[in-house]
């Protein structure tokens, strides 16, 4: 599965972490990818397009825009034919897009005109089907789907929010809280079906697995009072960062039926953010951009005559891609950067997320269409 909010969460979480201030542009001096960029096409009377999901069959979703506020949820099948995803009525306005399975099918949500979150899937041709809300609950959100079209989410009856899984058939079931929580959601479901996600007393907050028989664990903290989970791969090796004494914050992983470890120097003010099927994981530390492999720590150097680093995917051969100053950059297994060809329109990229045929998904600026959507084949 793929899903948009890791993408989000590392943006957010790595911005602080990233080694140094942006300087001005320069043509970086390392080696340049071979691969073609291409801007990703929008209907007619459209003028932009954004994505963050890809799957390994180079199926893409994300949005299309008029410019004037009206955006259209799309995915991108393999020959950037488009597919817009419809709104669950004549009366909905919203489309929130949240994952994409191994077949294309994406999940999250929509309203019916009363602008409330439903859990929607939606299949090859764009239709969308609502997922039922737990008896009592009136809105939800899906957030990861597996290959066998098993959803986890949330859902909410206005005062509490649970964790959801939903079955092939749509049936829904809410997950249990721990002791003393009062609030849950389901983030990630691996392949076997077990839901990872955070559950709170209002007070604290941590990382907890569901297993399918519906069962919950807390993955614990290193002394402090909250954890949370970035990624899980296919296998359910979740990772993620959770609190030590002193208020630091340390990278953890847990493997699958485990609880959190410290990754191997994942100390100070560090997280794990993107895990891999291999259990390679991507993160920082302090202000490095770091990739766990078989226990050593690669730095993720930045393009010679750049200062700054931001990394946002991983896939299963241990290349990572992001952008080192304002270019994209793919990162191989030893740390080393290379610059992604844009040509001589764009002014800057960045890449976002690489699935595991090596087709890496971002966006570029362009003198003449502003920023876009692009992938590179």
């Amino acid at each position: 599965m793929v899903r948009s909010l890791v993408t989000a969460t590392l943006a957010a979480a790595l911005a602080a972490t990233s080694l140094g201030v942006a300087e001005a542009a320069e043509a970086p001096s390392d080696a340049t990818r071979s691969g073609v960029m291409q801007l990703l096409p929008f209907p007619e009377g459209h003028v932009s397009s954004s994505a963050d999901l890809i799957n390994d069959a180079g199926q893409i979703v994300g949005a299309t825009s008029d410019g004037r506020g009206v955006h259209t949820a799309t995915r991108w099948d393999a020959d950037l034919s488009i597919t817009p995803l419809k709104a669950l009525t004549s009366a909905g306005t919203l489309v929130w897009t949240r994952a994409l399975g191994p077949d294309g099918t994406v999940a999250g949500a929509a309203d019916v005109g009363d602008r409330v979150d439903h859990a929607v899937t939606w299949d090859a041709s764009g239709t969308p089907t609502r997922l039922e809300e737990p008896a009592g609950y009136v809105n939800s959100t899906a957030n990861d789907i597996n290959e066998d079209h098993v959803v986890v989410g949330v859902a909410s009856d206005n005062r509490a929010a649970r964790a959801v899984r939903w079955g092939r058939d749509g049936t829904a079931t809410l997950l249990p809280l721990p002791f003393l929580a009062r609030y849950s959601e389901a983030l990630y479901v691996d392949a076997q079906g077990v839901a990872y996600g955070w559950a709170s007393s209002g007070y604290t907050k941590q990382a907890v697995r569901w297993d399918t028989e519906g069962n919950v664990t807390e993955l614990g903290t290193f002394g402090g009072q909250w954890s949370e989970i970035r990624d899980v791969n296919d296998r359910g090796t979740a990772v993620g960062s959770a609190a030590a004494p002193g208020y630091e914050s340390w990278a953890a992983i847990a493997p699958p039926s485990g609880t959190f470890q410290q990754l191997p120097g994942g100390v100070d003010s560090s997280s794990a953010v993107d895990v891999n099927n291999h259990d390679d994981t991507l993160g920082a530390v302090n202000s490095q951009y770091t990739l766990w492999k078989d226990g050593a720590m690669i730095p993720l150097r930045p393009l010679t005559g750049t200062q700054w680093v931001q990394v946002y995917g991983l896939n299963d051969s241990g290349t990572t891609v992001g952008q080192s100053g304002n270019s994209a950059t793919v990162w191989d297994v030893n740390g080393t950067p290379t610059a992604l060809q844009t040509g001589p329109m764009a002014d800057s990229s960045a890449a976002n997320e690489i699935n595991n045929a090596g087709q890496v998904l971002g966006w570029a600026y362009t003198w003449d269409q502003g920023r876009q959507a692009a992938v590179w084949r």
